[in-house]
Order: C-alpha cells, then structure tokens, then sequence
C-alpha cells in the first residue's frame, strides 16, 4: 500500500474512532462523487431526529498552521460540491493532520494505545464561488476540534 493510501486508512479509523466515542453511525458510500467520503448518522439526538452529517475527509502530514488556524488547500471540485446550499444534510470537511513518520501515528502502552494526532473541521456552506481553477485555499480555525464534544 502506498502512503497516500496509508493516510487514507488511517484518517479513516481515525474518525470512525471518534464517531465511536460519540455514538454515532458511520455510513460509506460506494462510490464518492458528491465529495461525500462517508455520513454519520446518531440514532438518538436531544436536538434532532436521526441527524447525518456528511464528511468529505482529507488528510495531511504537513499542515500549513498559522496562530489561529490552517490554510489547507481543497481541490475546487470538492470546494464547490461543499460550498452548495441546496443539500438535505450539511456537508463539512474534516482535515486529519498527521504525523510526518508512519510509526508516530500510534503510541502503544500496556494500558492504551494512543492514536497521533488531531482532526479538524470546516463548514463550506454558502461560501462564494473561486476564480482559482485548481485548489481553494480555506482557513480551518484550530479551535475546529473533530472529536465527541463536536458530535454530541
């Protein structure tokens, strides 16, 4: 497997870890050409009735961190499926950064194994339309953390 697709996988288990904890479902779609990778679905919800949440997930080794937040650069395609207002469930882009080295990406104890590093998510909805023809560069906030609380 090549490492692209190791970050793939990894991203993968990463949020389906998350969702876990949560207790949300996690649905895949066989083929993604909505820029939709997978939904989340949580069964029981104070504030709705079986809410999905659709995730377009990237991942990345280098992020470009700036004080307060991320500049990651989105494929247009993707920006612009993220960006529509006229969707049934909300679309958000969860970017996984990663540790450069494979072998940092999991700590294992007796007691635990840790997964490294951190996820984080963005909102596209209603953003206007780019003039770039190639990738949208977007400003992730790191206060944007993916994990349960944001879930819940």
């Amino acid at each position: 497997m090549d490492l692209n697709h190791q970050k793939e996988q990894f991203s993968n288990a990463f949020v389906r870890a998350i969702a876990a904890q949560a207790g949300c479902n996690y649905q895949t779609l066989d083929v993604d050409d909505m820029s939709i990778d997978f939904s989340l679905v949580k069964r029981i919800s104070i504030r709705y009735s079986n809410p999905q949440l659709n995730i377009q997930l990237k991942s990345t080794s280098h992020p470009d961190i700036h004080n307060d937040h991320i500049i990651y650069r989105l494929p247009k395609k993707n920006y612009d499926d993220l960006r529509n207002t006229r969707v049934q469930n909300p679309f958000i882009l969860v970017l996984v950064c990663l540790n450069e080295q494979i072998q940092d990406w999991i700590h294992y104890e007796t007691e635990q194994m840790v997964l490294f590093k951190n996820a984080f998510w963005f909102s596209l909805y209603g953003m206007g339309e780019s003039d770039l023809k190639d990738k949208v560069p977007i400003r992730i906030p790191l206060g944007n953390r993916f994990n349960a609380e944001f879930l819940a």
